[in-house]
């Protein structure tokens, strides 16, 4: 889980809008070790995602890769996406 948040979510074209605009999901709070000791996630993710979420945090071995500019803290984001009904609507009929 870990090798695929960061290769997979790290260089996709959504990852990189989503690194400055996306919506925040979680903050790690980062002790000078690199793990995790606070984790604040997003309350609308909904229990069983929060909680695999959670675990895939745990999970990393050393966040002291990852800061997103504050010293001791990683900022972890989704790409907002917007569909537009009526064509998804359309490719359900094919």
């Amino acid at each position: 889980m870990k090798d695929y948040l960061f290769r997979e979510i790290e260089y996709t074209p959504a990852a990189i809008q989503a690194k400055t605009s996306g919506q925040i999901i979680a903050q790690v709070k980062i002790d000078e070790n690199g793990k995790a000791k606070k984790i604040e996630l997003a309350r609308a993710l909904g229990s069983g995602l929060y909680e695999s979420f959670e675990n895939a945090i745990q999970s990393v071995g050393d966040w002291n890769h990852y800061w997103s500019g504050w010293h001791g803290e990683v900022d972890l984001r989704v790409a907002i996406q917007f569909i537009d009904r009526s064509q998804s609507n359309s490719l359900d009929s094919n």
